[in-house]
């Protein structure tokens, strides 16, 4: 559901669609390939800002479809995509055309499960979910649903796919009514039988009672966020869950406001999610699954002064599991938006940590005002990286939607202006490709010079006139493979020895321009992500313009 600027506070905000106002240029002012990068004054050389590089590699063919804003599950490497939608960008529909011309079409959700070889983007199989039960079906069609793989593992800790289990939770969707809301569900379903019956062509109501469990809480009403698992840790107790911000939005959306209403969740919220019974010894549709809410941080039902909660006004936004300079684990949520009552995103990542007792588990939430993350506001495909003997964490952010963006050597950003045609609201798609790089002194982010994504031979195209889309990586996600050399969800930089496939990077929204109106698209895209751990990249420091 990126870009769905809907009511910002209590202010609504007259949003158009995209149109192009301009187009990017990169200019390279370092072109250094090798381990240095830029000079001092006694003509020594510093190490590169972001010691390695990133190539990508098209792969999949005319079966893989476009799709953006999905479910993803990796099981044995075999990839599962479900929900998400098939068309490009939402619509900035008026208000009396929210019903007759909606922005979030039916008939372009995603009703379709797919089963792809990981290591080739070829589709293995596909199957229709719609023969599920009703409640089941309405979560694997919606849009922006929060989700977590937890992987199986034996009693020495060896990985045992067949105990894989997926967990949904919310999303924006129809109800069998023909409204959309967003959902108070959670799910857990087996992924090995899931791949299997997709194969099978046997997504069904059998499939459902013996290998879905489904459960209900108001509070599990969330779209545009991130599902984390605080386990992870290794201090909390069994399946406990973290909700991280995101919005609840029921309504149709429309530009003028009126036909919807809207809270953000200003908050992370903690959640035991514990399947039970199946649906066959209960004589059920689907499984029980326990939801325990357990509170949320910051908590406003707690007496005294109100927390300051605008730095948490934030959704649709690209959070990570990474390490910490220090090497503590953690959860860095980059981007966001809006700045309650701006036409803005946020600059300032905010870093999650546990904190309270076994018997009483909470978090810490951190916002790092020291650093100003300059682009790629919305959620995009983000590679994580950490170098142990430098004890620096890095963040490869591909394109997206922006705040600023690279226009002949400079940084620049739009002012907001609707009453120009084309209007501008100066959040643009962008084409460049940037790393968040943050030590014990502070971070920074730097632009990969020369770098595109889409590349530019590699673009998909939108329409059926064949338009060429140069923009990518809004929706975007990063599978990351199942390998080794990942710790806590980063590529861990020092282990690696030669070029090495760290992911794939799946779909998204494609645009024709940086405010491209009607010309956007699911992306078919999908490419091969491989780290080069002795080739630096050539980078410069983004730094706010002058004026």
């Amino acid at each position: 559901m990126t870009r769905l600027m809907a009511t910002i506070k209590n202010q609504r905000w007259p949003i158009f669609g995209l149109m192009t106002l301009m187009l990017l240029g990169l200019s390279a002012c370092t072109t250094t390939n090798n381990k240095q990068s830029g000079g001092t004054s006694n003509g020594q050389t510093e190490p590169a800002k972001v010691p390695y590089s990133l190539t990508l590699k098209q792969l999949g063919g005319a079966d893989f479809p476009g799709l953006h804003s999905m479910i993803y599950a990796l099981s044995d490497g075999e990839l599962v995509l479900m929900a998400g939608r098939r068309n490009g960008m939402h619509g900035f529909p008026a208000q009396n055309e929210a019903f007759s011309n909606p922005s979030f079409p039916a008939d372009q959700k995603n009703d379709t499960a797919f089963v792809i070889e990981l290591a080739t983007g070829k589709v293995l199989a596909q199957a229709s979910v719609n023969d599920l039960p009703s409640e089941v079906v309405q979560q694997l069609t919606a849009t922006n649903t929060q989700f977590k793989l937890l992987a199986g593992e034996d009693a020495q800790g060896n990985r045992v796919y067949s105990q894989d289990v997926l967990y949904v939770v919310g999303g924006y969707g129809y109800t069998d009514g023909g409204s959309m809301v967003t959902l108070q569900q959670a799910m857990a379903i087996k992924v090995q039988a899931l791949i299997a019956a997709i194969k099978a062509n046997t997504l069904n109501a059998d499939f459902a009672k013996d290998n879905i469990y489904v459960g209900t809480h108001p509070a599990l009403a969330i779209t545009g966020g991130e599902l984390e698992y605080s386990n992870d840790f290794e201090i909390q107790p069994s399946n406990n869950f973290w909700l991280i911000f995101g919005h609840q939005f029921d309504g149709v959306y429309s530009s003028g406001g009126g036909t919807y209403t809207q809270n953000y969740s200003e908050s992370v919220r903690m959640f035991n999610l514990t399947p039970g019974q199946s649906g066959t010894a209960l004589g059920k549709a689907v499984g029980a699954l326990s939801v325990q809410y357990n509170g949320k941080v910051p908590d406003t039902s707690r007496t005294g002064p109100a927390p300051d909660q605008t730095q948490y006004h934030r959704r649709d936004l690209s959070i990570i599991k990474t390490l910490s300079p220090t090497g503590v684990k953690q959860i860095t949520a980059f981007g966001g938006v809006f700045v309650p009552g701006k036409m803005e995103g946020f600059v300032n990542p905010i870093y999650i940590t546990p904190a309270g007792t076994r018997t009483a588990p909470s978090v810490k939430l951190e916002v790092d005002t020291t650093i100003t993350q300059l682009m790629a506001q919305y959620k995009a495909g983000t590679v994580p990286v950490y170098s142990e003997l430098n004890n620096v964490m890095y963040g490869s952010i591909f394109a997206g939607i922006s705040q600023y963006y690279w226009q002949d050597g400079k940084l620049k950003r739009d002012t907001p202006n609707f009453n120009i045609t084309p209007p501008v609201d100066g959040l643009p798609f962008i084409n460049t490709v940037s790393t968040m790089r943050i030590d014990k002194s502070g971070g920074q982010q730097y632009l990969h010079n020369g770098q595109y994504f889409p590349p530019t031979d590699s673009q998909p195209v939108c329409g059926t006139d064949k338009v060429k889309a140069p923009y990518l990586g809004s929706d975007t996600i990063f599978v990351a493979t199942d390998s080794d050399f990942y710790q806590y969800g980063s590529v861990m930089l020092d282990r690696l020895t030669e070029p090495t496939v760290v992911g794939y990077l799946v779909g998204g929204i494609a645009a024709t321009a940086p405010y491209p109106g009607k010309k956007t698209c699911a992306s078919p895209t999908y490419f091969e992500v491989t780290l080069h751990p002795s080739v630096a990249t050539s980078t410069t420091l983004l730094t706010l313009p002058e004026n």
